[in-house]
């Protein structure tokens, strides 16, 4: 009797492991299961907030700004009297609401969307909130290096003299950091140094009226390599919650990758500015 019963405790031992590695596999495959559809939520999201992927060629290699937005197309070469190639003296992307005109050869690219805002008498307006993308990319064909690393605190300094707000040392020293996307997330993570400027009341008039509307102006600026690039975000006060910027920003800077390759010096005589605006649509 003592030996027959080895068959059988052998048999039940055999039976509990093959049962633990189911239970094991199985448990394995609920969790794979559960990642790959929180992954393809969060494409889903990313989709229902964000525009098409826009590069321009060169320096960005992919972002996505909140849905809301367009492109303001870049203007094209005209020919001059001497059958030479140049720019129109006209950008349409420049700001045309502050007194700001930001190099040609950084700005890289830029967008707009209307929103309906309270005015500062409590009337309802449509204003426009604007995404500038600016970088020291072609500085580097033109300039030294030295001169070309100086990008973001010039820009933080031309702003800031549009603005005619020039925020204190302590901001400039030590700006605020913030990591995008978060430790953790599918996309890797970033480093931001962040410049927000006091909101800026700005005027504008029409045959009706006129109507004055603060504006925030947010820099969220990073750095690949010897590479800056500035995300210039420029809201009016008020709009809806319901346009969900608050959530839509920050999954932008996710989507925000830029190059690390620097121009060669001869590349600035073939073209002193950014390429044409580029959506990529997938």
């Amino acid at each position: 009797m003592l030996l027959s019963s080895k068959p059988r405790r052998l048999k039940s031992a055999l039976l509990c492991l093959a049962l633990g590695l189911c239970g094991c596999g199985a448990e394995q495959y609920e969790t794979r299961l559960k990642q790959s559809k929180d992954y393809f939520n969060y494409l889903d999201k990313i989709e229902q907030n964000l525009a098409v992927k826009w590069t321009d060629g060169r320096v960005v290699e992919l972002l996505r700004v909140p849905k809301q937005f367009m492109a303001i197309p870049a203007p094209l070469p005209v020919k001059n009297e001497e059958g030479q190639e140049e720019l129109p003296a006209v950008d349409p992307r420049q700001p045309n609401y502050l007194n700001l005109l930001f190099p040609t050869a950084e700005l890289i690219g830029a967008w707009e969307a209307p929103f309906g805002v309270v005015a500062a008498d409590g009337s309802a307006d449509t204003r426009t909130a604007y995404i500038y993308v600016l970088s020291n990319y072609w500085k580097f064909a033109t300039e030294d290096n030295a001169e070309a690393l100086k990008f973001i605190g010039a820009t933080v300094q031309l702003v800031g003299d549009a603005l005619e707000e020039h925020l204190p040392p302590e901001k400039l020293e030590r700006p605020d950091l913030e990591l995008h996307p978060k430790r953790g997330k599918y996309l890797p993570e970033s480093s931001y140094n962040v410049y927000t400027f006091p909101p800026k009341p700005i005027t504008l008039r029409s045959t009706e009226r006129e109507t004055t509307v603060n504006y925030t102006f947010t820099m969220y600026a990073k750095q690949n390599g010897n590479i800056q690039a500035i995300v210039l975000v420029v809201l009016p006060d008020n709009i809806s919650s319901q346009e969900k910027l608050v959530e839509r920003i920050p999954m932008m800077l996710e989507h925000f990758q830029i190059t690390r390759t620097e121009p060669k010096p001869s590349q600035g005589g073939a073209q002193q500015g950014p390429a044409q605006n580029s959506p990529v649509g997938f």
